[in-house]
């Protein structure tokens, strides 16, 4: 059964203590789905900014990945193919973030639309070591 990212982060923005459901559920998913930007030999994935600050931008689901790369294609040349998707176990990301966060990247940014939500990446990296315990800061973004 698939976790509904939309209802958890909801569940978040009207109980904070219920973040810990929506954390828990997005760091026990088996992948974690990636924009690719494939500048150069091997596409990475999309970093972008938000709240002005750059960030990771990573999906719960493949789907919503799919359409980030079809609407980036779409606004760059309207016969440009879309960038693939990168797909990535958790502890994979967390090693591809940890690169990143030595490149200045700041946190990741899951979904878009309703089911967003995001941190910084240093407490990414804390609620990965230790799952289910209350982020200090979570946020579902607006």
């Amino acid at each position: 059964m698939e976790n509904d990212f939309v209802q958890l982060v909801e569940a978040a923005r009207m109980a904070q203590a219920k973040s810990v459901d929506m954390w828990k559920a997005a760091l026990s998913l088996p992948t974690w789905f990636f924009v690719g930007d494939p500048q150069g030999d091997y596409a990475n994935p999309v970093v972008g900014v938000f709240d002005g600050q750059p960030h990771l931008l990573a999906f719960t689901d493949e789907e919503q990945a799919q359409a980030m790369a079809l609407r980036r294609a779409s606004r760059q040349n309207a016969a440009a193919a879309p960038a693939p998707v990168l797909r990535m176990t958790p502890v994979e990301a967390m090693a591809r973030c940890k690169k990143l966060s030595h490149q200045g990247v700041k946190g990741i940014l899951f979904n878009t639309g309703p089911s967003a939500f995001h941190t910084s990446l240093a407490r990414l990296f804390e609620m990965h070591k230790h799952p289910g315990k209350q982020p200090h800061h979570w946020a579902p973004a607006q």
